[in-house]
C-alpha cells in the first residue's frame, strides 16, 4: 500500500526453464527481480550493464525500452528476438523471460540441465548496493585454507 492507502503496482516476472516466479515493484530490474527468488544470474560486472553475462529473453510482456549498453551488446537479429540484459531491462507488465544455461551460475545451471557437482569457492564476496547512488559494488576476500572442508 502507498501512504494514501492505494495499492501499489506490482508485476509478476516467470522464468523459465528454472520455473520461478516473483512479485516486483516498478522500477526493479529483471536482475533484482532473479535475486528476489534466489535465481542465480551471472552478473559480472555487479549489474552496471557492461560485461554482458545476465542476458535473457523476452517472450510475453513489456519491458523498458532498450538502453544504449543493450544496443551495443546486441546484433538486430538477437534484438529481434527478445534478448536484454537483465540488469538493464525493467518490467512494464507481466512477463515472462528465458534465461538461457550461460546467464545462470554453474551450479544453477547445473541444476537446470539435470547434472549435480558441488561447486566450492577460495574466495568470499559480499555485493552491495550503495543507498545514495544504487550503484553495487562487489568485494571479495580470499577464504582461508584452514578453513575448507573435503
Amino acid at each position: 500500500m502507498t501512504e494514501s492507502g492505494k495499492p501499489t503496482k506490482t508485476y509478476v516476472v516467470n522464468m523459465q526453464p528454472v520455473g520461478r516466479r516473483a512479485e516486483v515493484r516498478p522500477g526493479m530490474t529483471l536482475l533484482e527481480a532473479a535475486q528476489s527468488v534466489g535465481v542465480e544470474l551471472a552478473s559480472l560486472c555487479g549489474g552496471v550493464g557492461v560485461c554482458d553475462s545476465c542476458r535473457v529473453q523476452l517472450v510475453a510482456g513489456e519491458l523498458t525500452p532498450l538502453t544504449v549498453e543493450e544496443q551495443s551488446t546486441f546484433s538486430e537479429q538477437e534484438l529481434e528476438q527478445g534478448f536484454r540484459l537483465a540488469c538493464r531491462a525493467e518490467p512494464f507488465s507481466d512477463v515472462r523471460i528465458d534465461i538461457p544455461p550461460e546467464s545462470l551460475t554453474t551450479p544453477q545451471r547445473l541444476q537446470v540441465e539435470g547434472q549435480s557437482a558441488e561447486v566450492r569457492s577460495t574466495r568470499r564476496c559480499e555485493r552491495t548496493i550503495s543507498r545514495s547512488s544504487r550503484r553495487p559494488s562487489t568485494t571479495c576476500a580470499p577464504i582461508p585454507a584452514a578453513s575448507w572442508t573435503h
